[in-house]
């Protein structure tokens, strides 16, 4: 036995399809952007201030695309144009990254680690996957007939 079915409407799914991943690849990179600055306001407010204040200044968001432009990779992370400022060098001569020496207590042993990215990841992490949830739900609204 054999049944055969009729589809209608087919053409306006697959156009439908085909807008959503257009507008989809036109703001992913914005979406993970913003999924990073999540991550990096947290890091802001739980890193040490310091002297200076510099640490907190030298946290970043941004977004890299691969070769292709195919893949948005974010992330939060320390600013490397500051790493004239960053770069320190202990007594003895031996140089060091002083994030680094924070996140993971390198270098002075009374203060151990004070971890400020780490900590602001695994805590922003729900909030970190219900903004690009949202975003691309708000996206399929906007290409929805």
């Amino acid at each position: 036995m054999r049944t055969t079915a009729r589809v209608e409407g087919l053409e306006s799914v697959v156009r439908n399809v085909s807008g959503f991943q257009r507008q989809l690849f036109k703001e992913f990179g914005g979406i993970v952007l913003g999924a990073a600055d999540i991550v990096r306001d947290e890091a802001i407010s739980r890193a040490p201030t310091g002297d200076t204040g510099e640490l907190k200044s030298g946290i970043i968001s941004a977004v890299t695309w691969d070769k292709d432009k195919s893949k948005a990779f974010a992330g939060a992370g320390m600013d490397k144009a500051k790493n004239d400022v960053f770069v320190k060098f202990t007594k003895d001569g031996k140089r060091y990254y002083y994030p680094a020496s924070i996140e993971y207590g390198h270098g002075d042993p009374k203060k151990g680690e004070r971890p400020f990215l780490r900590i602001a990841l695994k805590k922003k992490r729900t909030a970190v996957r219900k903004h690009i949830a949202s975003k691309i739900s708000a996206l399929v609204e906007v290409v929805r007939p």
